[in-house]
């Protein structure tokens, strides 16, 4: 079997970076960009670990760094790539083909973690182009995460069994096996605050209530060509890329199979898991999440839907019952005015309330969270916070933690793709 081993200088990158052929049996490409990885074997070892399967992997591993970067970064990746390289041998008796990548001296201004991807996941859509698999499905992974025994077989199987969804949310665990309790705590808390984000959004029956997690989604080669790809943003590429789908009723989830993110912390990008594990280290606060009261407030204006179209089009709405805050968020956003044009655009209630969806969508309900948090509604702890949760979903809640969290995760596994409005 060849092995795709290249090292190449931006912006002196050939249209594919992999020219070895593609077997006719490939069925999934895991895409993993790697960038100051200290150690990306363990990644690699849990892919090789997975359950027998009757079909090709391709793992393209895109290891890059911009042209602001030191030795030091030089240094990581290049150990990176020769782990890579070394582990090839080993994986391709399982069937399992690693194409490592390093692209180094990319611009400063569009190095990032959304480039990286963009590259690997454009390259697995070519690799099924080459061999007409529009079902082809293209895997994101990061290279610090590892996979449970059953990740490649049931991602698989997911696309087979929902042949008309072009993507999934995987389940995720972050790893809480740390010795420095001030970080195993502070991973706790900011999983347990993106579950309760999701969970919320489900409770007051929000329709895009996905997780968004980068190293835990995957999506189908045609629907990754129609959505026009990955986007190259340098943090929170994988929440825009994935609301495309989720947009489009295309979505679901896959929890039989789980991903590990690390919780370590880490600089690499603006946002996300590692900056923030750091700041809540650093933090005498604890970590701080949007207030139930703000999603109930909202709430109440998903509850007025009905009337808002039926109410005719000249007349006032009638808003009163939601807080002024609510109501000088929604006229900053120029809420009646949309209104109208949504009801020009519509006929009956569904096709109202998904156009309404589309224009009030995951990314203007963060909007509609900070604006309310400054205004009224401060954040409050986590722990907080999901106290009013578990009420609201008749769990079990603990003065521990760690048990508020397993209780958490083991509801999430429910499937709530098809319970969706």
């Amino acid at each position: 079997m060849s092995f795709a081993m290249a090292k190449f200088s931006y912006p002196n990158i050939p249209d594919i970076l992999i020219t070895s052929s593609v077997s006719q049996e490939l069925k999934l490409c895991i895409c993993i960009p790697c960038y100051k990885e200290p150690d990306i074997k363990p990644t690699i070892h849990s892919l090789i670990n997975c359950n027998d399967i009757d079909h090709e992997v391709e793992v393209i591993i895109l290891i890059n760094e911009s042209d602001q970067d030191d030795e030091k970064v030089s240094s990581l990746n290049q150990q990176a790539y020769e782990d890579c390289i070394y582990l090839s041998g080993l994986s391709c008796k399982y069937g399992i083909k690693l194409s490592p990548i390093y692209v180094d001296n990319i611009g400063a201004k569009q190095a990032g973690v959304g480039y990286a991807r963009r590259l690997a996941m454009d390259l697995a859509y070519h690799r099924f182009s080459d061999i007409d698999k529009p079902r082809g499905v293209i895997v994101c992974l990061d290279a610090d995460t590892i996979v449970s025994n059953n990740y490649l077989s049931d991602i698989v199987n997911f696309f087979y069994q929902n042949v008309k969804l072009a993507a999934c949310s995987i389940a995720f665990e972050h790893k809480l096996e740390i010795d420095d309790l001030s970080i195993k705590n502070a991973i706790c808390d900011y999983e347990l605050h993106l579950r309760y984000f999701i969970n919320m959004q489900r409770l007051i029956e929000l329709p895009f209530a996905y997780q968004t997690v980068g190293s835990a989604m995957a999506v189908t080669a045609d629907a990754y060509k129609k959505q026009g790809g990955m986007n190259t943003r340098k943090a929170g590429e994988d929440f825009y890329f994935l609301h495309k789908f989720i947009k489009a009723d295309l979505v679901g989830e896959l929890n039989t199979a789980t991903v590990f993110p690390s919780a370590r912390i880490s600089d690499r990008v603006p946002f996300g898991t590692g900056k923030a594990v750091g700041d809540i280290t650093k933090s005498d606060k604890g970590y701080l999440t949007y207030k139930s009261d703000s999603f109930f407030e909202i709430s109440k204006m998903v509850k007025l839907l009905p009337e808002i179209f039926d109410a005719s089009k000249n007349s006032e709405l009638n808003l009163s019952s939601l807080s002024d805050s609510l109501n000088a968020y929604l006229v900053q956003e120029k809420f009646h005015q949309k209104i109208v044009e949504i009801k020009g655009n519509t006929v009956g209630y569904d096709s109202f309330r998904k156009r309404f969806f589309h224009w009030f969508d995951a990314f203007r309900l963060m909007k509609c969270l900070h604006y309310l948090r400054d205004n009224g509604y401060a954040n409050v702890s986590v722990s907080q916070a999901i106290e009013v949760l578990f009420k609201k979903l008749d769990l079990s809640w603990s003065n521990d933690k760690y048990e508020n969290l397993r209780t958490l995760r083991s509801y999430d596994r429910k499937d709530f793709s098809a319970k969706q409005p």
